[in-house]
């Protein structure tokens, strides 16, 4: 079995702990493909996998990772798996960097690992702390069940506290590809043979009696066996467990085993790491020969070698054993920092950045924590769409955000991504938007870009979106000057902020700058996954601007093999989610539409989009008649807390506009008033501002309304095809035909070179058969001569109910059927009857339901 020899790292054989052979002979099982040692913490699992492995002689690569409470997503453990089989040798470098270049960009894994393990002969897997994965556990799972399909000669072993679907792997369409075996804490307690041998080994006793008093009193359980046994060879007796002060005495007792060749003060420094190698081993204690002292260290017990890169093999303390010196070293808490620091430093130049962060952070060395997030921002797009690194955050005092914002803006980053703490985060973005204290001097263009960059998206995530488009105009302006070899140098890192900040142009108005920029940085990709990303955000750009038919030409440029349907439903494909539905609807395929957004939104319920997704929900379910329920629903939401996204900005603005469509397709012209009058003024309300003037039979003011907006800056082809619409509706109410064609025209010149149209059932029915009568160009009548209009796009009759009938209604929210009503009301249910037959009538519905439900959409009743 080939992984790491004593050789290659310094080890020293197999002693300092037991064989189990009894173990070793299931794990040996000549059609095992899959075994899970699943037991509680301190149950020796790691030490059985780690015994096993060198017990065996056999020509096999074995590729051992232990996961970190960091790996807690599919995209993260796969790379995690990438680097270890890089590290040993098991794949070249380069075939490394194009497998997690092609993972980021979404391809499946299993894919990518059948490829690389095509050539490679038998490979044992051995996964340690699988608990770690928690909620990505099963996809994991099944992951590795595809894999170990596609590839004969693996076999997958996996330590794990946690209960995982793999024990079950017979039940799971394992099929005939081979047996699966769990090892469980029943296996795992030590029987009185190997408690035996433990104490001859570790105490230098032989008493079988003894032994047999241990087993008792311990009930073979392997943790409380191992301190037993320290202890008993220290004392030479069997201690009392259990005690308030039991870790200070372990800690003692570990400590009173060193020999005198191995100082305490090494110890307590090489269990801050949660492993060393002999060069970070040196940087922690300066001792010129640590090698030596981890083997001893090895033979006691207290921890073993475990491969991690080719020809280099990493000490693991047991994590008792961990746990009980690391405590020691909170008595010095500067040396504990530098430590801690050292320890971080190390992690971040063998891939393992998000673990180098809490240490870190541990340390109180902000700066070297802001340079490690930056890098997790650019690589990992969990670092800013979960909640990953809220507990390492969190423990950032809150003092030290001002001088160190690229720290609040993470904090920020993970507060708004967890459903519970989101409406924190304004809070602790305008602490990342305040400009930093003290500037530093030798900052490099990236370094600036990277600072102004920051400030400005943070802008935006304080619900100053303004600003935020200014400050990002500001941002792309400092690349002007940057030197060409530096970009292309930084490509990758400029071009991830890039996208952020067209985002935050484009909310602010400034699409054509937002997309100008998109463009202009979208060569400096190195990775096809970024350029994935942003080529879906041109599209859902463009879509909402209203060019439908440029918005399918560059979406049709993604590469779909590198961009898998887990990402493009996910928060990195909403745009492209939100350019599909707007396409949805400007066909007519309103159920389609609504499906891409609920999809979406339900991948990225608390994303910044909320305003697109909800804007085309409230258009598709108005034209699908389901627009009333709607409304009410978003409009009670923008009574409560601010969504995400929402506020002076492009989204909300065509949010209102939809809501005050629907509200006029339900015939709730008074409330479409009320919720327009207060907004400000933008070329993206201008149609629904003229909508409701002319609902209210003002149609001079109306015209005068879409003259005015005409001139507004900031246009969109969809603005300006909707304005140029209903203002030729007003000019034509107003006795303007020439206006009203000539404004016709130029709407239809839009959907005829651009594809946008959906507005037009937003007429009111009278004005849409008055334009189509009118005098107009062959372009115009075709683009009025759609047949589908939506039920709820006919203007509602007036509807007016007698004050009794208002009181039956009402009672009928409150009280479930004519006997209850009746009692209510102090008539005869003969009476309801009749009254409910009247209100059927006046509302065209023929059910108590239908008559609530419409009732609500006219606004005769309270919500």
């Amino acid at each position: 079995m080939r992984a790491s020899t004593p050789e290659e790292h310094g080890g020293s054989g197999t002693v300092g702990f037991i064989d189990r052979p009894r173990l070793y002979r299931i794990l040996d099982g000549r059609d095992l493909r899959v075994c899970v040692v699943q037991a509680p913490t301190g149950s020796g699992k790691t030490a059985l996998l780690k015994g096993w492995i060198r017990s065996h002689r056999r020509e096999e690569t074995v590729l051992w990772l232990s996961l970190s409470d960091a790996v807690r997503s599919r995209l993260a453990f796969w790379q995690q798996v990438t680097v270890a089989a890089a590290r040993l040798g098991l794949i070249s470098e380069k075939d490394a960097d194009q497998a997690t270049a092609r993972l980021r960009a979404g391809v499946d894994p299993v894919r990518i690992a059948a490829a690389l393990l095509e050539d490679t002969g038998p490979v044992t897997m051995v996964f340690d702390s699988w608990e770690h994965l928690r909620e990505a556990m099963s996809v994991v799972d099944a992951d590795l069940l595809r894999l170990l399909a596609e590839c004969s000669e693996l076999r997958v072993v996996i330590a794990s506290r946690a209960i995982t679907s793999m024990m079950r792997a017979d039940t799971v369409g394992w099929g005939v590809l081979g047996e699966s075996i769990a090892i469980t804490l029943r296996e795992l307690v030590f029987d009185v043979d190997e408690i035996r041998q433990l104490i001859r080994v570790r105490a230098g006793v032989d008493d079988p009696r003894l032994a047999s008093a241990v087993a008792q009193a311990t009930r073979g359980l392997p943790f409380v066996v191992g301190s037993v046994v320290l202890a008993l060879a220290q004392r030479g007796a069997v201690p009392t467990l259990g005690s308030t002060d039991w870790d200070a005495v372990v800690a003692a007792r570990l400590e009173s085993l060193l020999p005198e060749t191995v100082p305490g003060a090494f110890v307590a420094d090489v269990a801050v790491p949660p492993f060393v190698d002999a060069g970070l081993a040196h940087r922690l204690t300066g001792h010129p020969r640590p090698v030596e002292l981890l083997n001893e260290l090895e033979r006691l017990g207290f921890g073993y070698w475990i491969p991690y890169a080719a020809r280099r093999a990493v000490f693991q303390f047991v994590e008792a054993v961990r746990a009980a010196f690391r405590s020691r070293g909170r008595e010095d808490p500067a040396r504990l920092r530098r430590l801690l620091s050292e320890t971080a430093r190390w992690l971040v130049d063998n891939g393992e950045s998000g673990h180098a962060l809490s240490f870190a952070v541990q340390a109180e060395d902000f700066a070297l924590a802001e340079g490690i997030f930056v890098s997790l921002v650019v690589t990992d797009p969990e670092t800013y769409i979960t909640p990953r690194y809220l507990p390492v955050l969190r423990q950032v005092p809150e003092e030290a955000l001002p001088w160190h914002p690229m720290l609040a803006f993470g904090l920020g980053l993970a507060l708004a991504a967890n459903a519970a703490q989101r409406l924190e985060a304004p809070r602790i973005f305008r602490i990342a938007a305040t400009p930093t204290p003290s500037p530093s001097p030798t900052e490099s263009a990236v370094d600036r870009f990277t600072t102004a960059g920051m400030h400005a998206v943070a802008h935006r995530l304080a619900f100053d979106f303004e600003t935020s488009a200014e400050a990002s105009a500001e941002a792309i302006g400092l690349l002007d000057d940057a030197d060409p070899a530096v970009l292309r140098e930084y490509g990758e890192h400029v071009s991830t902020i890039v996208r952020q900040l067209a985002y935050s142009m484009f909310q602010g108005g400034r699409v054509d700058a937002a997309l100008h920029a998109l463009t202009r940085y979208m060569p400096l990709f190195v990775s096809e996954a970024a350029r994935n990303y942003s080529l879906e955000y041109v599209a859902g750009f463009q879509a909402l601007a209203g060019d439908l038919r440029a918005a399918r030409r560059v979406y049709d440029t993604v590469d779909r093999g590198e961009w898998v349907e887990e990402l493009r439903r996910g928060y990195l494909g909403s745009m492209g989610a939100i350019m599909r539905a707007e396409e949805a609807l400007e066909g007519g395929r309103y159920r389609d539409g609504l499906h891409l957004v609920d999809d979406a939104s339900k991948s990225a319920p608390l994303a910044e989009f909320w305003p697109f997704f909800t804007a085309l929900s409230v258009r598709a379910r108005t034209r699908l008649g389901e627009g009333g329920p709607e409304v009410r629903r978003v409009l009670r939401e923008l009574d409560g807390a601010t969504p995400p996204g929402f506020g002076d900005n492009l989204g909300s603005d065509l949010l209102h506009s939809a809501l005050v469509h629907g509200l006029r397709a339900a015939g709730r012209v008074p409330q479409a008033v009320a919720l327009i009058e207060p907004l400000r003024e933008s070329p993206h309300l201008a149609a629904a501002r003229i909508a409701v003037l002319l609902d209210t039979g003002r149609a001079e003011e109306a015209l005068d309304g879409a003259e005015s907006a005409l001139r507004l800056r900031g246009h969109t082809i969809r603005s300006q095809a909707q304005t140029h619409t209903f203002g030729a509706a007003a000019a034509l109410r107003a006795g303007r035909p020439d206006l009203a064609g000539e404004w016709l025209d130029e709407a239809a010149v839009a959907w005829e070179v651009y594809g946008v149209r959906d507005h037009v059932f937003d007429l009111a029915a009278p004005d849409l058969g008055a334009l189509r009568k009118a005098r107009s160009s062959a372009t115009a009548q075709r683009y009025l001569s759609t047949t589908d209009v939506p039920a709820l796009r006919r203007e509602a009759a007036a509807v007016v109910l007698s004050a009794r009938e208002l009181v039956v209604l009402e009672a009928f929210t409150r009280y479930g059927n004519v006997r209850d009503v009746a009692e209510h009301l102090v008539v005869s249910p003969h009476t309801v009857k009749n009254q409910l037959q009247g209100i059927y009538r006046k509302l065209g519905v023929s059910s108590r339901g239908a008559a609530l439900e419409r009732a609500h959409e006219l606004g005769l009743l309270s919500d």
